[in-house]
C-alpha cells in the first residue's frame, strides 16, 4: 500500500470553494456527505446559530461541529479559537485529528466534498510504473 504525501500547497483543501458552502443547510450537508468516504467534509453557515459549522462524514455517520469566531480567531472551543481564517483551521485539521474536540470524530479533514481529489483518483504514480 503506497501512500501519497502532499505538501499543504498541493492539497485540494487550498481551494476554499471545494469545502466552503455557506448556502448549504444541515439537511443538505447530510445528503451530500452520507454516501461519501470517511473524512469527506464541508463548512456551511448555520442560520440557526448564526455561525459557521463543520459537517463531516465519520464512519457511517455525518457529524457536525459549530465553529466559533472569537477575539483570537476561529476554532471549535476556547481557548483553541486561534486560527485567523477558516482556511487556516481547515489546513490544521487536515493533518490533526478532530478527536481532541469531539471524541466521536476520530478523523482529520481528509476530502473536501467539492474537491477533485479522492483516495480513488489520486495523481500518484507508483515508482515501478515510471520505469518503462
Amino acid at each position: 500500500n503506497k501512500l501519497l504525501v502532499q505538501s499543504s500547497r498541493e492539497m485540494p483543501h487550498n481551494d476554499e470553494s471545494s469545502w466552503l458552502m455557506p448556502d448549504v443547510d444541515r439537511v443538505k450537508a447530510e445528503e451530500m456527505l452520507i454516501h461519501k468516504e470517511h473524512g469527506t467534509f464541508l463548512i456551511r453557515w448555520s442560520s440557526k446559530n448564526q455561525q459557521y459549522a463543520l459537517s463531516i462524514k465519520c464512519g457511517n455517520e455525518v457529524g457536525h461541529c459549530l465553529i466559533f469566531n472569537g477575539a483570537h480567531g476561529f476554532g471549535f472551543a476556547e481557548p483553541y479559537n486561534v486560527y485567523s481564517s477558516l482556511m487556516e483551521l481547515v489546513l490544521h485539521y487536515a493533518v490533526n485529528s478532530l478527536e481532541e474536540h469531539n471524541e466521536k470524530l476520530k478523523t482529520t479533514l481528509m476530502f473536501p466534498v467539492g474537491g477533485s481529489f479522492s483516495s480513488h483518483e489520486s495523481a500518484y504514480i507508483p515508482h515501478d510504473r515510471l520505469a518503462m
